[in-house]
């Protein structure tokens, strides 16, 4: 299997990242295996993993809390949610997505398999997708099902 960070990596070095918010908040991060990469692409950043299971203990880098109270007073330069399982718990990501843009000072990016999870997200955010151009992804193995969408509130 290739490696999904260099994706990421790809994907977010494009986008349209303003230096006013340097911070970056992966929601559902998992064990956050992304968060060297992410350093190194946004040094300088605060790079913070959130997930309602703490899988790392004793990390400042992550987060135990539930999303849909989001125990932040500040706002992100970068949200990241990677591959959120809307299927199984839609009224949960409805709640998280609708409440996103209060956290918000530049880019939200969204990973998805599917066209439907993505629909999902442009029903439930109040922000306007954007759009972004080549060059194109490096490659992952997910025979075709990788799907994303990115969106900007400067409000």
């Amino acid at each position: 299997m290739l490696n999904s960070n260099a994706r990421l990596v790809s994907i977010i070095r494009r986008l349209p990242i303003s230096q006013q918010s340097p911070r970056l908040l992966n929601i559902g991060c998992g064990a956050f295996v992304e968060a060297p990469a992410l350093r190194k692409l946004l040094p300088g950043w605060a790079v913070i993993g959130l997930d309602i299971v703490r899988l790392k203990k004793n990390s400042t880098w992550l987060v135990q809390a539930d999303a849909v109270h989001l125990p932040f007073a500040c706002k992100f330069g970068l949200i990241l949610v990677r591959h959120p399982d809307v299927n199984k718990y839609p009224e949960r990501w409805k709640t998280i997505f609708e409440n996103l843009p209060v956290y918000l000072d530049g880019v939200l990016l969204v990973t998805a398999y599917t066209f439907d999870e993505i629909e999902f997200v442009r029903n439930h955010l109040d922000l306007p997708p954007i759009s972004v151009s080549e060059p194109p992804l490096a490659p992952v193995d997910l025979v075709g099902r990788d799907k994303y969408y990115v969106s900007v509130n400067t409000k």
